[in-house]
Parts: structure tokens; C-alpha cells; sequence
């Protein structure tokens, strides 16, 4: 997308304003509770409406003095309405969209649950398995829509001890045994990308509960919040973990795939929505997967998977944090020999479920892209 920057200035435009009433009217009993909420909505949906009108002028004309000989655009960033929209521009003027997936395991997601299909939008959508081809192709019959695997960066990992030793070095962390937690939670202010979060509060007391159990480990523990934060005060978080001796905080825009690398043991908070998975697989270190019933929405094939491929804990039960402490106080070597034992499984669902290990994501995406371009040109 590139940058909006322009003014934004009120219009008045009655035909829409009077669609928008007629919505709002067609949707609410008429009383006067819904009255007061239906004036609300008005004013919140006529200045979006406004806001979309003005920005298509703007994207038109940027599209306009695009270069039309390079026909076809690569993007990875088609994963929500504002880039759909901007997609469908591009189109009209001659383009064409080839999106490749962010986020690894869609696919064990609840198709019920999914607001937003990627593959709707691009002329062409490269994923990572056949699960989510299979998925996708269910949910929009005419997209076209290829895997590919994973990008090889994270399947061949390569100078694993040097990457090590520059991040400790760079991080001020002593070699040790580290318990590595991405955090994916963070307080979103009402803000929601992918159609289900818990709300802050929750998110608030879940990630307290993990710095306070990290304090009573035997292990050190690497804590990396999320980068994303929809309130402008600070974390106050962030100053409760760094007051646990044991507990090393990386705080601000470190990227977790070049960070991964100091991590042995690794702590996966959710599935189905970001990329964080993809370079703790390709560490190939003990996972421990905290899984919950109540709202990662995880369908029943997939939670199956899950129990045979991660170490698994329900955080839906009672004690679910002494039994995470449990595990992860355990010797490195007897995590190492379970993890390895669900290898077997790892291998069985890699093609379907994962990251592809024995096929190559930059040729495969290379073939698919040349066949479009032969086709468009």
C-alpha cells in the first residue's frame, strides 16, 4: 500500500448518507434505545464512507503514474479490507496481483471463524501446504492458488552459532540454556486483524501470569513482547518482567526471526495467524504449544495434529501453569528426547500442515509467477 497522506475533508453526498440510514434502519427495531445507537453508527459510518471515497481518488491517481509496462506486482500484504480494495484497483488498471501467504497454519484454523480470505483479491495466491490450498480453494472455488512451502531461510538454517553469538553479544545475554516466549498478546484497544482476540484484560493478566511463572524457572527465560501496541502509554509490563533476575526482556522491533536463534526451548503462544511458527520449526528445538478451547479456534483435525507434532498445554485447565513449569523445569536433554519422539509425527504432516522441508518455496514460486507472466504477456 503506499503511503495515504492526503487531506482529509468532509463531503456531503446525501444519495450515500441516505443508503447508510436506510442500512442502519433495515437492521434495528425502531425504538428509542436503538434510536441513540443507530445516530452513533450513522456518524462513525458516514465519516468511514467519506474516508474510502476520498482515498480511492487518491489511490486512482497514484495508479495512474505507475509504470503499465511492469504488469505484474508480488506483494505479501493483502490481509485486510484496505489492501483488497487497493488490489482490486490495481487490477482494473491492468495488473496483476500474485500474494504470497503470510501467516504459516491458516489451516488449523475454523473456516467459520476466517472474516477475510486472502486468496479473494489476487489473480494468483502462492500458500505454504496443500492444507490451506485445499482450504482456500473450498472457501473461493475460483481462486487460483499453488503451494509452495516455506521461504528456505527458515528451513536451512545456516551459521547457526555465529547468528547465536552475535545476538547475545548484541542483546548483552550470557550463553546459557533459554527458555525462548514470543509473546503474541498485546492490549489492541478495540482493534482486531484477524476477527478473533481476547480482550485486554485478558491479555493483560495472561501475559502477568507468564513473567511471575518465568521467575520460578530453573532456566533463564527470554521474554519478547509484541511490537504492535494500540495504546500510546507504555507497557507497564515491560517493567515487571525486567525485575525478575532471570528473566532477559527484548523489548522493541527485534524481528523474532533473527532473534530465534538464541532460543533451546521455545513457547508458542497461538496458531493459525502469524508467521512466529515458521522460525521456531526451523530452529527444530522443543516447542511447548499453549493451546485453549475457549478462543484460539483451532478446528478438530487440527487439534489433533497439534497434540501429536508440539508438547502440548491446555491453558483452559485449572493448573495449567504449574504444569508448563513442570515441563519446562525439566533437564534440556529429557525435553530434547520428547521432542524428538514426536518427529515421526512432524515428518507425516510436513507436506500437508507445515513447512514443506523437501521442496523449494523460491522455485516452485518462480515457476508459477513465469507461467502467469507467459500467459499475461
Amino acid at each position: 500500500m503506499p503511503d495515504i497522506n492526503f487531506k482529509f475533508n468532509a463531503n456531503n453526498d446525501d444519495i450515500i448518507y441516505e443508503k447508510i440510514k436506510n442500512l442502519l434502519d433495515s437492521s434495528f427495531e425502531n425504538n428509542s434505545l436503538n434510536n441513540i445507537y443507530k445516530a452513533a453508527l450513522f456518524v462513525m459510518y458516514k465519516k468511514k464512507v467519506e474516508y474510502y471515497a476520498q482515498k480511492e481518488k487518491y489511490t486512482d491517481d497514484y495508479i495512474s503514474k505507475l509504470d503499465k509496462s511492469i504488469n505484474i506486482i508480488i506483494t505479501s500484504t493483502i490481509n485486510g479490507f484496505d489492501s483488497h480494495i487497493f488490489a482490486k484497483q490495481l487490477q482494473q488498471s491492468g495488473f496483476k496481483i500474485v500474494n504470497v501467504m503470510h501467516g504459516l497454519s491458516t489451516s488449523f484454523r475454523r473456516k467459520k471463524d476466517l472474516d477475510f480470505f486472502e486468496c479473494q483479491a489476487p489473480d494468483m495466491t502462492l500458500c505454504f501446504n496443500t492444507s490451506e490450498k485445499e482450504m482456500n480453494e473450498e472457501l473461493v472455488p475460483n481462486a487460483q492458488i499453488y503451494p509452495i512451502s516455506v521461504v528456505q531461510e527458515a528451513k536451512n538454517k545456516r551459521f547457526r552459532f555465529l547468528k547465536r553469538m552475535c545476538v547475545n553479544k548484541l542483546l548483552k545475554i550470557n550463553e546459557s540454556i533459554n527458555i525462548f516466549y514470543p509473546s503474541i498478546h498485546y492490549p489492541y484497544n478495540n482493534l482486531t486483524n484477524y476477527g478473533f482476540r481476547n480482550s485486554d484484560k485478558f491479555n493483560y493478566e495472561f501475559e502477568k501470569k507468564m513473567i511471575l511463572l518465568s521467575s520460578n524457572l530453573n532456566k533463564k527465560m527470554i521474554y519478547k513482547n509484541y511490537p504492535k501496541r494500540c495504546f500510546i502509554d507504555t507497557n507497564p509490563l515491560i517493567k515487571f518482567a525486567k525485575s525478575f533476575k532471570n528473566i532477559k526482556v527484548i523489548d522493541g522491533s527485534f524481528d523474532f526471526r533473527f532473534v530465534s536463534s538464541i532460543g533451546d526451548i521455545y513457547i508458542l503462544g497461538g496458531v493459525g495467524a502469524s508467521s512466529t511458527l515458521t522460525w521456531m520449526l526451523g530452529e527444530d528445538r522443543p516447542i511447548i504449544y499453549l493451546h485453549s478451547e475457549k478462543f484460539q479456534f483451532i478446528n478438530d483435525e487440527g487439534k489433533k495434529i497439534l497434540d501429536k507434532i508440539f508438547i502440548l498445554v491446555n491453558i483452559d485447565e485449572d493448573d495449567w501453569d504449574n504444569n508448563l513449569i513442570d515441563i519446562l523445569n525439566k533437564p534440556y536433554k529429557e525435553l530434547v528426547k520428547i521432542w524428538k519422539s514426536k518427529k515421526i509425527y512432524r515428518d507425516q504432516f510436513d507436506e500437508k500442515w507445515l513447512m514443506g522441508n523437501n521442496l523449494h518455496g523460491g522455485k516452485l514460486g518462480s515457476k508459477y509467477i513465469k507461467d502467469l507472466y507467459i500467459k499475461t504477456n
